[in-house]
Parts: structure tokens; C-alpha cells; sequence
């Protein structure tokens, strides 16, 4: 299924079609549900857990700023994951 999806701001925004990999999921589950879990942490070994936005290029930011490549969802899964 291909979506067509709005990105970046100003001058540089483009619509650019996106292919869907998975089909849309036939329960409704919230943020929360599906990433605040307990995440086990091993005691002998610092741990670290990395969540971003990025491009298909890899870049980080559009014009200097990030907000271009998240929307709310996004937004939300990072404050959950914190």
C-alpha cells in the first residue's frame, strides 16, 4: 500500500510516496502500551537505549531543526521511552 506523505517546511517541503511494509493493525494499541514496558537491565554492565528520528538519507534535521522529520506519535514514543 503506498501512502503519500508531506516532508520537510517551506521551500524545501516535498509529497513524496511512502511504501507501507506492514498492514495496519487490526487492534487499536496506544503509545503506551507498546513501549512502556520494563525493559530487563543487566547489573554488571552500563546500558544504554537509543530512540531518533532520521531521513532515508540519515539526516537528522531539515533547514537546522528536527521537528520536520517527527510528528506527535514520535514525539510521544520519546517521552514514553524516557
Amino acid at each position: 500500500m503506498r501512502e503519500l506523505v508531506c516532508v520537510g517546511e517551506g521551500e524545501r517541503r516535498i509529497i513524496a510516496a511512502m511504501r507501507r511494509i506492514f498492514e495496519e493493525p487490526k487492534d487499536h494499541i496506544t503509545v503506551r502500551g507498546a513501549y512502556d514496558v520494563e525493559r530487563p537491565r543487566p547489573a554488571n554492565r552500563p546500558w544504554l537505549g537509543v530512540c531518533m528520528v532520521s531521513s532515508i538519507d540519515g539526516s537528522t534535521v531539515i533547514d537546522h531543526n528536527s521537528r520536520a522529520l517527527s510528528s506527535k506519535t514520535d514525539q510521544e514514543v520519546l517521552l514514553t521511552l524516557r
